[in-house]
């Protein structure tokens, strides 16, 4: 199961909003029609992130957010160069480079939904005193099953555009297969965290981080933490 040291829960989230930034302010200068959504999408990406990271004390909070960061970036990426192939090179309309470049993040999306499915066996987490505790990883051997699927993919789907106008296609094909791999090598982890939900639904509780003290301790120290944390107490106090 996924890692809640602080440097996880920290650094990693921080690098992924840094790299979102410049994706969205990328896709900006492509097309300006998308500054409004694209700084709405930053806004509630680093609200999302703020709440986890420096407030929250759910492990499965925690949990769908690393899982939305490590399975966003690549559809992402996908969205930005199909988008900047088809406007600048082969004169596409906004409209239709976008819904080409959203491809691989609807397959992501469909094989996450499907992964969510499937049971975690064993469990990679134990529950102790209403706490998240995730076992030692096991490293694991490549599975050859998974790359040799996107390879011969690729092979079959490479050979049938050629030309320009084939640029697009073709990334959309090796994204799209990257994309639905990348998932389905994760998908133990997401089948995971979909029972870890369905167990929190069911008793009514929110499990929390095992490290729960380490992760106060930081919180403590930091002043961005403590600004959010009087932030929220004040906002609390006024909706009350």
């Amino acid at each position: 199961m996924l890692s809640s040291s602080p440097h996880t829960l920290i650094k990693v989230t921080r690098g992924w909003l840094f790299l979102l930034a410049i994706l969205l302010a990328s896709l900006c200068l492509i097309l300006p029609i998308m500054v409004a959504p694209s700084f709405v999408a930053f806004v509630l990406a680093a609200c999302w992130r703020a709440r986890d990271v420096y407030l929250s004390d759910s492990y499965s909070d925690y949990c769908g957010l690393m899982l939305f960061q490590g399975l966003s970036i690549l559809p992402f990426l996908s969205l930005l160069l199909v988008t900047l192939l088809g406007t600048r090179d082969l004169g596409w309309s906004p409209m239709a480079s976008l819904a080409l470049g959203c491809i691989p993040a609807l397959l992501t999306l469909a094989t996450y939904q499907q992964a969510k499915r499937s049971k975690a066996a064993p469990l990679p987490y134990d529950i102790r005193d209403g706490r998240v505790h995730p076992r030692a990883r096991q490293h694991r051997k490549v599975n050859l099953l998974w790359l040799a699927a996107a390879i011969g993919a690729m092979s079959v789907l490479m050979p049938q555009v050629r030309g320009a106008s084939a640029t697009p296609l073709i990334l959309l094909a090796v994204t799209s297969t990257l994309a639905v791999v990348m998932t389905l090598s994760v998908r133990q982890t997401i089948a995971a965290f979909a029972q870890l939900r369905e167990a929190e639904r069911k008793n009514g509780v929110r499990y929390l981080f095992g490290n729960l003290e380490e992760i106060h301790a930081w919180r403590s120290r930091s002043y961005t933490a403590r600004l959010f944390a009087r932030l929220d107490n004040a906002l609390g106090k006024r909706r009350g």
